[in-house]
């Protein structure tokens, strides 16, 4: 179900899901709650349809322990650092907020709570206020 998910190119309802993994129609939708109340898929009350979770991005994040994009934005993120004074973050788009999964303290007094998975909520942080402007890009 979840690599039904993402191949799609857009969210898939129910009986598409259960066409697309051959699996009956009523166990899919069991299915889906127990993966929606995980955060592994999230349902869109918009359309019915269903697409992969934020959750994923955490599991995902610790499954690779952080390799590859991580260590290509290392270097950048300590440069934000030395060149602003102030603590860097990257962020991935999660379900409704952007996700935490990597920072870079200032050597500040007064210093930033990044840590690793936690959601960066829309109305309180610069990246929940940025991420709206590009949904859909």
């Amino acid at each position: 179900m979840l690599d039904a998910l993402a191949e799609a190119e857009a969210e898939l309802g129910t009986n598409e899901i259960a066409r697309r993994t051959g699996i009956n129609a009523s166990t899919t939708s069991r299915l889906l709650a127990t993966l929606a109340g995980h955060e592994l898929v999230a349902h869109v009350s918009e359309t019915g349809g269903y697409r992969l979770g934020r959750r994923l991005v955490e599991l995902g994040h610790k499954a690779l322990g952080g390799a590859g994009v991580l260590e290509l934005a290392r270097p950048h993120l300590l440069a934000l650092v030395e060149e602003t004074g102030e603590t860097a973050t990257l962020s991935a788009a999660g379900e409704t907020d952007a996700v935490t999964i990597d920072f870079a303290l200032s050597p500040a007094s007064v210093q930033g709570v990044a840590r690793l998975g936690r959601p960066s909520i829309a109305h309180a942080t610069a990246t929940g206020k940025v991420l709206p402007a590009f949904e859909g890009r």
